[in-house]
């Protein structure tokens, strides 16, 4: 019995201190990185292939629509705080149409949805950050997240229409994508904002007049803003403001 004890007094100790080397090690390490629900560690900043090494051949990766957030920064989420307050402030004004009252609220809705991260705007390419010392950026300490996904099979769009995910069509320009909205009051009906997995974004002709041959690649965001010709210069900024914190769209 008394050996049992001891066994067990030294298996709780055995674990205390595994338990504290653990915690040592989270609390000394400079960077850390979030990749698909696992924690990498360093106790130095490391650079980019570093970083993609242990995970780039575990699938097969789609490198154009993958992406790297700082998750220790309150940046996105004070920008979306920004763009709500001046929404309301905008319904105010609307009270007498209530079709342009309900158009606020469903866009504040989508961005309330929105799971946010500051957005680091580099290329994220194993095989490029191995071969490129300019593609393989040494990390500042902080955390962070790396988001890495197989070749999306849609686009996502949003905005002032429904919010929802569009079958991606290779080759199909920006317009085929146009005619399948379901739009809200107040859009523009003569462009469209298209926001590339790499953080690209391209103002859209989409009318007659205008109509373009945009191809949007596999994982693109649409966003459908509001017309300004019918409203004030606020809704322009505004109409920039969401597309800014589109950049910081993890979900």
């Amino acid at each position: 019995m008394i050996a049992a004890c001891m066994r067990g007094g030294l298996v709780l100790l055995l674990i205390s201190v595994l338990g504290f080397s653990i915690k040592l090690c989270a609390a000394e390490a400079v960077v850390s990185v979030q990749i698909k629900g696992q924690s990498y560690l360093y106790q130095k900043p490391p650079r980019l292939a570093e970083v993609l090494q242990p995970v780039a051949f575990t699938d097969d990766w789609f490198w154009p629509a993958s992406r790297l957030y700082r998750l220790d920064t309150m940046r996105a989420e004070q920008l979306r705080e920004q763009i709500i307050q001046r929404l309301a402030a905008l319904k105010g004004k609307w009270q007498q149409d209530s079709h342009y009252q309900n158009t606020i609220e469903q866009l504040t809705f989508q961005l309330q949805q929105w799971q946010l991260a500051e957005r680091i705007m580099i290329a994220i390419d194993y095989d490029l950050a191995r071969l490129k010392p300019a593609a393989n950026p040494l990390f500042e300490p902080g955390q962070y997240l790396l988001s890495l996904t197989e070749r999306p099979p849609h686009i996502t769009v949003f905005g002032l229409a429904r919010a929802e995910r569009i079958t991606h069509y290779g080759n199909a320009s920006v317009s085929i994508y146009a005619g399948q909205l379901r739009r809200l009051a107040g859009s523009n009906y003569d462009w469209l904002f298209v926001l590339q997995p790499d953080g690209e974004v391209i103002k859209a002709g989409i009318a007659s007049w205008n109509q373009q041959h945009l191809e949007l690649m596999p994982g693109a965001q649409l966003f459908v803003p509001f017309d300004t010709r019918f409203f004030g210069d606020e809704f322009v900024e505004i109409n920039q403001a969401v597309i800014e914190l589109a950049r910081h769209r993890v979900l």
